[in-house]
């Protein structure tokens, strides 16, 4: 991991203004455009729950190994290969088929799905037992999409945040980190329920299990990647207006440290 030079430099006011700043003005704005060229707008999640059925299945497919090289191998509606088109080819982003279905029957459908050299049916097919298993993780969706629906539409406070939160860990594959990544896009970058951007601080630390996150995490403790003790809790006490911006961090280092890109980085 590459130690960053500029962290000496910044007080973590400076680094929580800096997260601000770029998460607002690159990052969710790129998420909405890119969002809504696939036809996730907050208008249709908001109304249509067989759209927000194939939104979360796709969040729970995005990630090791499907999003290599990057998410767009998951998401691009214009890429034939795309996890998004093999499975609505083979009829699984259909909610009232897969209502109808048993897991085995779903499990027969997804192991005919290969998205760029990966069967969709487990994201360890070498070792099954250990892999998560998307045939439960759809079926489960499928019956738990109404509740997931209206706790979404009636968000108004922290404790909906953190049921809604609760109930997505609830199903098989989607743990704390993609739980909180649903909420990340559909309720603070997409807008949709009636919360302030303050509330969602209970969900910010499970960001920290994406790789890039967890990397910069890393490099705020640690006196030899440029950081210092302490560093992270300072920097979240200065986040709390817009706690999910440290999200900020998985762009950071995709796009420049990951790259030695230091002298190009704002930071």
């Amino acid at each position: 991991m590459r130690k960053c030079p500029k962290l000496k430099d910044r007080t973590s006011k400076e680094i929580a203004s800096f997260l601000i700043k770029k998460y607002n003005a690159e990052k969710v704005r790129k998420m909405v455009n890119e969002f809504e060229g696939w036809g996730f707008t907050k208008d249709e999640l908001s109304r249509n729950k067989v759209l927000l059925f194939k939104f979360l299945i796709l969040i729970a497919y995005d990630r090791q190994p499907f999003d290599r090289p990057n998410y767009y191998t998951v998401w691009d509606k214009n890429d034939p290969d795309s996890v998004y088109n093999v499975l609505e080819r083979n009829g699984i982003l259909n909610l009232e088929r897969i209502r109808k279905s048993s897991i085995k029957e779903i499990e027969v459908s997804l192991r005919k799905c290969v998205s760029h050299g990966y069967h969709l049916h487990n994201t360890n097919p070498k070792n099954e037992k250990i892999g998560t298993k998307f045939a439960k993780t759809i079926k489960q969706i499928a019956e738990k999409i109404d509740e997931i629906f209206d706790l979404l539409l009636n968000l108004r406070s922290q404790s909906d945040i953190l049921r809604l939160h609760r109930k997505l860990c609830t199903i098989h594959g989607i743990k704390e980190t993609i739980a909180a990544k649903f909420i990340m896009y559909t309720v603070r970058e997409l807008g949709i329920g009636n919360v302030s951007p303050s509330e969602l601080e209970p969900i910010a630390f499970f960001l920290f299990g994406e790789i890039h996150n967890k990397k910069w995490a890393k490099r705020l403790e640690d006196p030899s990647l440029g950081g210092r003790k302490g560093l992270l809790d300072e920097v979240m006490e200065n986040l709390k207006i817009d706690p999910l911006a440290i999200d900020y961090f998985w762009y950071l280092d995709r796009e420049y440290c990951s790259k030695g890109k230091c002298e190009e980085c704002g930071l």
